[in-house]
């Protein structure tokens, strides 16, 4: 089974999973993880069944990918019937964007797309 991508908290009933990017720390996974179980995958093939969840939130994930159409609807796929997605996009208009792309190496610099109304349009 593919696993999920990172960026996204899957709620259902009690049980939440992270599913943490490549760049996600140690710490971050540590501190996290007294009751949870953790994942990492492609965005793209979510390994879990339709309507699987009931909410699905993903944090600055779908600037990042090639292709966050496909995200999209897998993340649509994997959530239930009236279901709820939430989606957290960075700011490229932010003073904190606007640092943090400039420096060599950083995250920030694998982002795809800088357009939140693109992805954001296609959702809507």
């Amino acid at each position: 089974m593919s696993q999920p991508s990172a960026g996204h908290n899957y709620n259902v009933g009690r049980r939440v999973v992270w599913a943490f990017n490549k760049h996600a720390s140690e710490y971050d996974k540590r501190t996290c993880a007294r009751d949870k179980t953790f994942v990492q995958g492609n965005a793209e093939e979510l390994g879990f069944k339709d309507s699987a969840f009931d909410a699905v939130f993903t944090v600055t994930t779908l600037e990042f990918l090639k292709n966050y159409r496909k995200a999209v609807k897998e993340t649509a796929r994997v959530t239930k019937p009236n279901g709820k997605i939430l989606v957290m996009m960075l700011n490229p208009k932010s003073e904190y964007f606007r640092q943090e792309i400039k420096k060599p190496g950083d995250y920030f610099s694998g982002i795809k797309h800088t357009d939140p109304k693109e992805i954001r349009d296609y959702i809507s």
